[in-house]
């Protein structure tokens, strides 16, 4: 079963807002390609990596300029979502990085966004930022109409797969 998670935007165990701060985009992008502490990623194996409306040397960059342009730069600053896939459906990689592809470009429409696809693990997952800012518009993202709309963009790109089943948590 694939399992999509939205990270919610509040810190469970702290109760703490999370992805508010003007350093969230870079503290979730160090994340996701993993060179925090050595300069180079045990997870990112095959450079598995892209986004949409992004420049991919400086997404962060791209997404805070946008927010500028828009007057947006405050709040709740990106979704960090994550797909993983159980070890029993062989979901390779690349098979993995194609519906990252799929998935970014349809959310790209109105959204910019960035993922990778980690390998340190028996079955891959996707990371996927996505700025809450539209480029097109200006408009905010607002979970609570628009988690449904992300989500189903997410079980067409499993189910394009042949991954039917699919579960999706956080808001």
């Amino acid at each position: 079963m694939a399992v999509m998670k939205i990270n919610n935007d509040k810190d469970y165990i702290t109760g703490k807002s999370k992805y508010k701060d003007q350093n969230a985009l870079k503290n979730v992008y160090q994340y996701m390609i993993d060179q925090k502490n050595t300069g180079k990623s045990k997870k990112i194996q095959n450079h598995y990596i892209g986004g949409s409306h992004v420049d991919l040397s400086n997404p962060v960059g791209s997404m805070e300029e946008v927010a500028q342009k828009f007057h947006k730069a405050s709040g709740i600053r990106l979704k960090h979502i994550i797909i993983s896939f159980a070890e029993d459906e062989f979901v390779s990689p690349y098979t993995a990085a194609y519906a990252a592809e799929e998935m970014s470009q349809r959310i790209g429409q109105i959204y910019q966004n960035f993922y990778v696809v980690h390998e340190d693990r028996r079955s891959p997952h996707i990371h996927m930022m996505m700025n809450t800012v539209s480029h097109i518009n200006g408009y905010k993202y607002h979970p609570q109409k628009d988690n449904f709309w992300l989500s189903e963009i997410g079980a067409e790109c499993v189910d394009e797969l042949g991954v039917y089943s699919f579960r999706v948590y956080g808001r």
